[in-house]
């Protein structure tokens, strides 16, 4: 969907905030163009994936955002990648706990940037197909319906968790009589 002119721009647009993070901390630590992925699916318009320097974006939300998504999205991502990589070389933070992913060190990155760190998007992702989950009816003792997604009907049929009914308390397990709505 998204052409290679615009593809160019995204690179171009990675590699600014790459540039721009550089020469911010350029005697503590060199950053390198992540790889740049198209993969993400559903109503995430992006993510960073520090172990393999990855930046990978949601095409359908970035096609009919382009714009904003140039300003916003791709510095926010960059931006998850900058704050990992600071956080993993700092003595204090090794064997500790990472702080939260949109915390004040990621709020900082962004700043220097200079954009606006906002946590989630307000795209219009109605153009996005997002799986619908099946649901499932199983009929306990009192004759009520208990309707389940897919996941926790495929725990119940392969005997990895049972559940109770929370009016007559009765068992639902696999022998459980159920119907594909």
């Amino acid at each position: 969907m998204l052409s290679s002119t615009q593809h160019s721009e995204i690179v171009q647009q990675c590699q600014k905030y790459i540039d721009i993070a550089n020469n911010f901390y350029k005697p503590e630590i060199s950053f390198t163009l992540p790889t740049i992925a198209y993969n993400v699916r559903g109503t995430c318009a992006g993510l960073a994936k520090f172990k393999i320097w990855t930046v990978a974006f949601n095409p359908i939300i970035f096609y009919h955002n382009y714009e904003d998504s140039l300003k916003n999205t791709v510095p926010h991502e960059i931006a998850h990648l900058i704050d990992f990589s600071l956080q993993a070389k700092r003595p204090a933070m090794i064997g500790r706990k990472r702080q939260s992913a949109h915390g004040p060190s990621w709020m900082y990155v962004m700043r220097v940037f200079g954009v606006v760190p906002k946590r989630t998007h307000s795209y219009d992702t109605s153009m996005v197909n997002v799986g619908m989950v099946q649901k499932f009816s199983y009929t306990c003792n009192c004759n009520k319906s208990i309707i389940v997604g897919s996941n926790v009907h495929n725990k119940i049929q392969r005997k990895l968790k049972t559940y109770r009914s929370k009016c007559c308390k009765m068992r639902i397990d696999a022998m459980s009589a159920f119907v594909k709505l």
